[in-house]
């Protein structure tokens, strides 16, 4: 089956170099995931863009926008969300205008915001220029909510139900709730089923390797995120998404498998993710 891995990331951010090498044992570089690319059957891939100006300073309120995939080389099959820092945005005439330019490269498909990461909530004003460009590219955006991967999140800023004004104000753009909002799961289930433009990806539920996956499979995480599933009643609006290289692509993929029915496959896998990023085709 042909797979398109929705929420990835290939950024050199120091504490997703640090998590490959001692927790999820993956090669994070350009051949690493050529190989994991080809061995899981991944024709399409999107990485979220996130930067820090200093090694070990993500979240960074000094990176500039947008944030970019600034590893090198990049894989041909490799998409990117351009990542917005709320702290250095404020409307700048400059900084749209590179926006812009950069989603005239086909590689863009969509925006990227990190609320929790930084303490700015997505109805904040300074946002509404960035709402703005995606109506008017049609492009959709992904926005973290839930836990963070670090020990010093703004947790209040991600939770799910702060979304919900702000998906009924812009009905014209879709928008994905990373990581199914987890550990507030149930949230994010109620906003994608009462929402025609919110759906939710997959990714970022268990970190690490193999053996930390199958671990933790059939606990209370993973009930809840069965529960949540049960609730959205509409597997259209599933997009799966890994985090790597903060997990193990093969057995991810297998953990998620076994929580969508087989008949869903093609659609969680695949198919909702062209609908939601018109660029990937």
């Amino acid at each position: 089956m042909e797979i398109i891995d929705a929420h990835m990331h290939f950024s050199n951010v120091k504490l997703f170099k640090d998590c490959a090498d001692t927790k999820s044992l993956n090669e994070y570089n350009f051949q690493g995931l050529q190989k994991e690319l080809k061995e899981n059957n991944i024709v399409s891939c999107i990485a979220m863009g996130v930067t820090e100006s200093v090694d070990g300073r993500f979240p960074d309120i000094q990176s500039a926008n947008p944030m970019e995939v600034d590893m090198e080389p990049k894989p041909s099959k490799l998409h990117e969300c351009l990542g917005i820092n709320p702290f250095r945005l404020n409307g700048n005439p400059e900084i749209l205008e590179t926006i812009e330019e950069k989603i005239a490269s086909k590689k863009v498909v969509g925006f990227k915001l990190y609320p929790g990461y930084y303490s700015v909530t997505v109805d904040d004003d300074v946002y509404q220029s960035i709402y703005e460009l995606a109506e008017k590219y049609s492009m959709p955006i992904v926005i973290h909510m839930g836990d963070t991967f670090c020990p010093y999140g703004h947790i209040k800023y991600s939770q799910p139900m702060t979304l919900s004004e702000l998906v009924l104000q812009r009905r014209n753009i879709n928008f994905v709730v990373a990581h199914f909002g987890n550990p507030w799961v149930l949230d994010t289930a109620m906003l994608v089923a009462n929402n025609p433009n919110v759906y939710t990806d997959l990714s970022g539920i268990f970190i690490g390797s193999k053996k930390d996956i199958f671990a933790k499979k059939n606990g209370h995480v993973f009930n809840n995120i069965k529960t949540g599933i049960a609730y959205c009643e509409n597997y259209d609006k599933l997009l799966f998404g890994s985090d790597w290289p903060l997990v193990q692509l093969g057995p991810y993929i297998k953990f998620i498998k076994d929580i969508i029915p087989a008949r869903y496959h093609r659609a969680v896998f695949f198919e909702n993710a062209l609908k939601v990023f018109k660029g990937l085709t």
